[in-house]
């Protein structure tokens, strides 16, 4: 999972011509040195940025990490100050299947500087080249995300851990890149004293050294984060029945029980009822129930006397004979 750099070259484009610097890296121990601000800082914060790891140097936002002479105006040996057209970085690294990549990354001009061109050079696939997004949603994910990129050029499996939202997100290089790149204001404070915190990775020291030193630990944690989440869901359906139920009880006047605000393992359904108000009395569904089965009862067991159904015909076929004349003597009256 490691890589090597190969080459630095640092180009600003200005109205008087091509400035600039190419510093070519050797293997192993390799020292920089310059006089006091003759750019050593500016090219140690151009690797990061050419990585996209700038955010991780603790500047902030999204301040670049260069001054104006790669940014604005520069000053020549004449000390005539000329205007910045376009300036880059171009940072070739090399991984450890000795497959080299180039990664030229924008820094002033038209260009924008979320976007890296990498041309790849590996023995098996040939030349390649592409043009990469970064710090946009899905660059750890995506096909054409930077990250995704750096991670399959390093062999890395990045993890996904988890956020304070209580979801889970990759683990983004930027969190990994302090433990390599010590920043000259900030970074001798503490371990990683410059991580980033914008991605809202719980823990997120603690998560970087267990990826460095290739722990388990990460498997543990999602594991116990999905099973936290997994509460909070079943939490939230439990309360959501338990208020429907209760709207239900309250169209018959009367509220539920036996239903605990939480779920609960040993949770007894046959503890469930409803409270009904009758009269000044207050009853319980089931023993309302009983009292009603009861009446039912009474009534079902009441004596009642069959009726003769030979009289009961001869008392209809009479009533009807007596509405018949009725109507016949009606008509007969009316119309004489």
């Amino acid at each position: 999972m490691s890589f090597e750099i190969i080459s630095l070259k640092i180009t600003v484009n200005t109205v008087d011509g091509p400035y600039g610097i190419n510093i070519p890296f050797s293997s192993g121990l390799f020292l920089l040195r310059v006089e006091n601000s003759h750019g050593k800082s500016t090219c140690m914060n151009a690797i990061a940025y050419a990585l996209g790891m700038e955010k991780a140097l603790g500047l902030g936002g999204a301040k670049i990490p260069f001054p104006p002479s790669l940014t604005r105006a520069l000053t020549n040996k004449e000390g005539k100050e000329i205007g910045v057209i376009k300036s880059f970085v171009e940072l070739t690294i090399k991984n450890s299947r000795n497959h080299l990549a180039k990664l030229k990354r924008n820094i002033a001009g038209f260009e924008p500087d979320n976007i890296i061109t990498i041309n790849e050079f590996s023995p098996e696939n040939g030349d390649s080249t592409g043009s990469y997004f970064l710090h946009l949603e899905g660059d750890a994910k995506r096909e054409r995300g930077f990250y995704f990129w750096f991670s399959k050029f390093l062999d890395w499996h990045i993890p996904q851990v988890p956020n304070h939202n209580g979801k889970d997100t990759p683990l983004y290089p930027s969190i990994l890149f302090p433990a390599w790149f010590v920043e000259q204001k900030k970074g001798w404070s503490s371990i990683l004293a410059t991580i980033p915190t914008q991605f809202g990775i719980k823990e997120s020291k603690k998560r970087a050294l267990e990826f460095l030193l290739s722990l388990d630990v990460n498997d543990n944690i999602l594991e116990r984060s999905a099973i936290k989440n997994e509460i909070d869901n079943i939490s939230f359906k439990w309360k959501l029945i338990r208020h429907n139920a209760e709207i239900v009880a309250a169209k018959i006047s009367s509220i539920i029980s036996g239903i605990p605000e939480q779920p609960e393992v040993k949770f007894d359904t046959y503890k469930i009822d409803l409270i009904l108000k009758e009269k000044d009395y207050i009853i319980s569904a089931i023993d309302y129930r009983k009292k009603l089965e009861s009446q039912l009862n009474c009534i079902n067991n009441e004596n009642i006397s069959p009726v003769d159904d030979e009289k009961l015909q001869i008392e209809v076929r009479a009533g009807f004979h007596f509405v018949l004349s009725l109507i016949k003597y009606k008509l007969t009256t009316e119309f004489r």
